[in-house]
């Protein structure tokens, strides 16, 4: 196990150090161990080089999702789909990080879910990069990743976004891209993950954006946007969360078939314009968007605002919307914001 790594870890139920007992292997590779807090009295299992800060998960809604994620990488996500290169240019364009940012930086990737982010950044050379991610698809993630970049400096933890096992002020550059807005409270989340930063570090984020968005001179649509969530999507959400996928997905198949024919995505499930009614990635949004508890959409400002609260300036913002990334500079510092990809 990195030693870096053990430095940055805590207990995330008081915050306090732990300490290591390896039973089986040794400090370059834990087969079998666990931490300890002496403070709260918790043990933490370590198995194959990873720790496990969430083995029991008691909140129903992060259990709902803990399943619903798992499911969705195992069995709807293969290798391929891990090391694609589209990710790269995706990564780049959204949060506008360059690669020479991360090098010799201790980066951590909040909610990797199967890894294709990390592997992206795991070959940008970083001193550490810390694998966060509460499903089962961080086993697809380390598998993956240490088949194809057997040289990285990567490390593998078990654990939930919303309350993550890291002392604050530990990363040089955060990021968490398609996760917050699935966790029970999107800014709470993003605030506590906002504090694992070091100053002047970097932190970034994507969190699905409300539609249709406001323009003055269309307020209607306004109108449209919030009855379509409150009598269409989370309706459709609170059930589908409490249904098989199996059954998630017989729902919507007689409304991807009329998605289709009238050539609009209602649901929000339709894909990139190119191929925007794609059968097999189509249904992998549906399980994303509708088996989860929580899918929450956020304005551009809103984001914005989060940012500023949180002592973040200079922010750079990319597509798709709401991507933004933004330096760790403090409150008092001149605000600014560069759009650098072109807006659709």
């Amino acid at each position: 196990m990195d030693k870096n790594l053990i430095e940055l870890l805590c207990c995330p139920k008081s915050g306090s150090d732990l300490d290591l007992v390896i039973e089986e292997g040794d400090l370059n590779y834990i087969k079998k161990g666990k931490f300890l807090s002496s403070l709260s009295g918790m043990q933490y299992e370590i198995v194959d080089d990873i720790p496990y800060f969430s083995s029991n998960i008691d909140h129903q809604g992060i259990k709902n999702q803990f399943e619903t994620y798992s499911h969705w990488f195992e069995e709807m996500h293969d290798e391929a789909s891990i090391i694609d290169p589209n990710h790269e240019i995706a990564f780049s364009n959204s949060l506008n990080i360059d690669k020479s940012e991360f090098k010799d930086k201790v980066i951590l990737d909040a909610g990797c879910g199967n890894g294709r982010l990390s592997y992206v950044v795991s070959r940008y050379e970083p001193k550490l990069l810390v694998s966060l991610d509460i499903s089962k698809g961080l086993f697809k993630a380390k598998e993956a990743i240490l088949k194809h970049n057997q040289e990285s400096n990567i490390a593998f933890v078990q654990g939930d976004v919303t309350n993550p096992p890291f002392k604050k002020a530990s990363f040089d550059i955060a990021y968490s891209w398609g996760v917050t807005h699935h966790t029970p409270n999107t800014r709470k989340t993003f605030a506590t993950l906002s504090e694992l930063v070091k100053d002047k570090g970097i932190f970034g984020v994507y969190v699905y954006v409300f539609n249709p968005s406001y323009e003055y001179d269309k307020q209607s649509l306004g109108l449209l946007a919030y009855l379509r969530s409150f009598l269409l999507i989370r309706p459709f959400r609170f059930i589908c969360s409490r249904l098989p996928v199996s059954l998630v997905k017989l729902i919507f198949q007689p409304i991807y078939y009329v998605e289709k024919l009238i050539g609009f995505g209602i649901f929000g499930n339709h894909g990139y314009p190119s191929d925007p009614f794609n059968k097999e990635r189509y249904f992998r949004v549906v399980v994303d968007r509708f088996k989860t508890r929580y899918a929450t959409e956020h304005k551009e400002e809103e984001i914005f605002n989060w940012f500023f609260e949180h002592g973040y300036n200079d922010l750079r913002v990319g597509k798709p919307m709401v991507s933004v990334s933004g330096e760790k500079k403090g409150s008092d510092k001149k605000r600014n914001v560069s759009f650098y990809s072109q807006r659709d």
